[in-house]
């Protein structure tokens, strides 16, 4: 539950292995390439050498093309099924490149044909359908419709009317005996028919048909005969387009099984040069070889030497992760149910190298805390049974941090005796008849945290060789005496305890510890030996420094005090609980929808406020006391990162 510990690996060889190094590299799952020029900068060290300039990658656009091949076929690109060969040298690449090329030529010309067929036959056959669907409504008339297109002095209109305005049709047309409409089709609520009328009235009609809601649709002039004639001709050409797209269906299914493992295959060494072709930019060329460093996990270090040195010139040196201009990677390692918590960390930062990983401490603060502000058996059951269906359906991290705290609930639930708000089953401490006691409580717990996590930043600085951060910081030595020193002054004064420590002595030492505050800067520099130990400007030293120092006795209050809220919340609970018994409450009972209701409400809302008032809690409160999270992620040289 800490920071990987690494080495740093350099190495250097001749040309001819210049590539197999690479791919070496490349295949090592836990191998963080470095830029070797940062790193012989960071020593001050001179190497007759250069890094290779930007080029136009060469690989990325035939994976481009692969990618949008296999999308349009349907086959998705994964590992092949045996280790492919990947070409090493100048003129394996081009050849390799020249193939590909080749291959997704070939594929594409055929896949083309394949589906260049089966869209037009769709095409044809959702046309043919479509013509059915319309002839299917006149298939009693037995006019001929070749002789009804070829008409020219009169003008034909087929289409449907709600049923409505066919019952109304003759109130309109008893005046009008130019137009004659045929009903082929009288349904429960609509009507389909024809309407006839010569070309020189057709305007007139067509409006009277529009005013009677009536909906044209236009029969194909591929419909030939009459429409039983149509009907039965389309029928059979869409009987043979059907069988043609089951045949080309087959092809397509064929192609898929033929390009599938070439796909792969390719792509996969496609993929792996077009990385080495990446890292090429953090490795130093010489006139005959090549230098190149990284960070590997301690436990895998001598292995991936080995493996590296088993090639014929390639050298390597080993050396202990050292924090220096240079820093190291980050690289954690927690048990999987803390997940979750790993990335509450990153979202405000990855930890040094050098600095102590806090996602035990989020952990086990954010279980703790969680229970005691949302203490319910039957509530924490249901968070842990949304939590459980978030990560095995899902595989949303979130969902394993709900688990946890789920089980808090229950926890704290058994302590407070509440079950979904029932609180007649189990006899527990009930926060609303403690209420001092439970605010108290959040005041002390707040303020062993902030000594904890001070402790952390001290070790934190030792691991650092920091000596400010150690003895002269508000969050190091001093703020530790001094704040320890003022909360024992003031329960002293407050009756609460009783200490033999005489109150003159405790005011010394807070007075001396904030002097030490007051005074870090040039008490870091004398120790650290720098020349500029007094300031140009006392005044303005002064004045700076008051200020800095009263905002810190401020934060250290403001800090203490904001940890009532989970007393606050925990007696909130117990209120909203409260409403929903009384919204509830009946005559003879109470009414189970809304206590259902009430239940899922409180879970939902009360819960999501809790999750981000304790992960406040973490980030102001603690987190700024002893984490500074500007460490530089382990990237494997084989996994390509987004920008």
């Amino acid at each position: 539950m800490a920071v990987v510990k690494l080495k740093l690996i350099s190495v250097s060889g001749d040309s001819e292995d210049y590539a197999q190094t690479l791919l070496s590299c490349i295949s090592e799952p836990e191998f963080h390439m470095n830029d070797a020029g940062e790193l012989l900068a960071s020593r001050q060290d001179t190497h007759r050498g250069s890094v290779i300039q930007s080029e136009t990658n060469p690989y990325a656009p035939v994976i481009s093309r692969l990618d949008s091949l296999a999308s349009l076929a349907g086959i998705k690109t994964g590992k092949p099924e045996h280790e492919c060969a990947i070409p090493t040298s100048g003129d394996e690449y081009h050849s390799f490149l020249e193939n590909a090329g080749e291959l997704l030529d070939a594929l594409k010309s055929e896949l083309d044909i394949i589906l260049d067929e089966k869209n037009r036959l769709a095409a044809t056959l959702h046309e043919d359908e479509r013509i059915l669907g319309q002839l299917y409504h006149i298939k009693q008339t037995n006019a001929d419709l070749d002789r009804i297109f070829a008409c020219e002095f009169f003008r034909f209109r087929f289409g449907h009317m709600p049923r409505e305005s066919y019952d109304n049709l003759s109130t309109y047309t008893d005046d009008i005996g130019d137009m004659f409409f045929y009903a082929s089709s009288i349904e429960k609520r609509e009507v389909w028919g024809l309407y006839f009328t010569p070309k020189s009235k057709s305007k007139r009609i067509d409006s009277l048909f529009e005013s009677l809601h009536f909906e044209r649709v236009h029969i194909s002039e591929r419909a030939h005969g009459t429409p039983a004639e149509a009907i039965v001709q389309l029928e059979a050409e869409v009987q043979n387009s059907s069988k043609r797209l089951a045949v080309l269906e087959d092809d397509l299914t064929t192609f898929r099984q033929k390009a599938t493992e070439k796909l792969c295959e390719t792509r996969e060494v496609l993929a792996k040069l077009d990385r080495v072709f990446e890292l090429r930019k953090k490795v130093i060329h010489t006139q005959n070889g090549f230098m190149l460093a990284g960070w590997i996990p301690q436990k895998r270090a001598e292995e991936f030497k080995n493996k590296l040195e088993a090639l014929p010139s390639v050298s390597c040196t080993l050396e202990s992760a050292r924090v220096g201009q240079l820093m190291p990677p980050t690289k954690l390692k927690n048990p999987a149910f803390l997940g979750g918590y790993e990335d509450f960390v990153k979202m405000y930062g990855l930890p040094s190298y050098n600095e102590i990983d806090p996602t035990p401490i989020v952990a086990l603060t954010y279980f703790l805390f969680f229970g005691m502000m949302f203490g319910d058996v039957g509530q924490g059951a249901v968070i842990i049974l949304v939590g459980a269906l978030m990560w095995f359906l899902k595989k949303l991290s979130l969902g394993k941090v709900l688990m946890t705290v789920g089980v808090s609930s229950m926890i704290f639930g058994c302590f407070y005796g509440s079950i979904f708000g029932i609180e007649d089953i189990i006899h527990g401490f009930n926060p609303n008849e403690n209420i001092n006691t439970v605010l108290f409580a959040a005041v002390g717990i707040g303020m062993f945290m902030i000594v904890a996590v001070i402790i952390v930043n001290i070790i934190n600085g030792i691991r650092q060789k920091n000596v400010e951060k150690i003895f002269f910081s508000q969050n190091g030595l001093p703020g530790l005496v001094m704040y320890i020193g003022a909360v024992i002054l003031v329960l002293v004064m407050l009756n609460f305890v009783k200490f033999s420590i005489p109150s003159g002595l405790l005011i010394a030492l807070i007075v001396i510890a904030l002097l030490i505050i007051f005074l870090r800067e040039p008490l870091t520099k004398l120790v650290e030996g720098r020349g500029d130990v007094v300031p140009e400007s006392k005044l303005d030293f002064i004045l700076e420094n008051f200020f800095e120092l009263f905002e810190v006795v401020l934060s250290f209050l403001t800090n203490t005090i904001s940890f009532i809220r989970i007393g606050a919340f925990a007696l909130s609970h117990v209120g909203m609980m409260s409403v929903v018994f009384l919204l509830a409450e009946t005559g003879s009972g109470y009414n189970p929808v809304i206590l259902v209701i009430g239940n899922l409400f409180v879970i939902g809302f009360e819960g999501m406020i809790v999750c981000i008032q304790v992960l406040r809690l973490e980030f102001y409160e603690l987190f700024g006391r002893f984490y500074e999270g500007d460490g530089r992620p382990f990237e494997p040289a084989g996994e390509v990162t987004k920008d």
